[in-house]
C-alpha cells in the first residue's frame, strides 16, 4: 500500500533519524516523479519548515532543506511563508544560509534587501547564497 503525504510527512517529524531519511527519499521519490499537485507541495512546504525548525540532526535538516529546494522547483508557483525560517536566521547559520537559497522561490523583491546584509557575511556560503538570492530577486 502507497503512503499518502501526511504519512510521509509524519515519519519525518516523528520517525527515528533512520526512518526520517528514508521518509526524506520517499517525499523526494514523488517530487521527482511529479506525484504532487500545487495545495499539495503549498502543504508539504509548510509542513517542512515547522518540521526543520524543531529537527536537531544536521543531516537531516540539510535534506530538508534539499527536498523543500526540490518542492519549489516542482511548482513555482507556490506561495508559502518563509517567515518562521527569517525570524531564526541570526541564530543559526546553517538556517540562514539555507534560507538565503529558498527566497528567490517566493519572487518577493522585498527580500532583496534581507538577502543583501549578508552580502559581506564572514561565513563564504552565507556571502554565496546571499549573492544568488540577491541577483535572481533582482530579476
Amino acid at each position: 500500500m502507497e503512503e499518502s503525504l501526511l504519512q510521509i510527512l509524519d515519519g519525518i517529524e516523528f520517525g527515528t533519524n533512520n526512518s526520517k531519511l528514508s521518509y526524506i527519499n520517499k517525499l523526494n521519490n514523488l517530487v521527482d516523479f511529479k506525484q504532487l499537485d500545487g495545495q499539495k507541495v503549498s502543504d508539504a512546504i509548510e509542513k517542512l519548515i515547522d518540521i526543520v525548525l524543531c529537527e536537531s540532526d544536521p543531516e537531516i535538516t540539510r535534506e530538508i532543506f534539499y527536498t523543500i529546494e526540490n518542492l519549489f522547483l516542482l511548482d513555482s508557483s507556490v506561495n508559502v511563508s518563509l517567515q518562521p525560517l527569517i525570524d531564526v536566521i541570526e541564530t543559526n547559520e546553517s538556517f540562514l544560509a539555507n534560507t538565503l537559497v529558498l527566497l528567490p522561490f517566493t519572487s518577493k523583491r522585498a527580500y532583496i534587501d534581507l538577502a543583501s546584509k549578508y552580502l559581506n557575511h564572514q561565513n563564504e556560503l552565507v556571502r554565496k547564497n546571499a549573492a544568488y538570492a540577491v541577483k535572481y530577486l533582482g530579476y
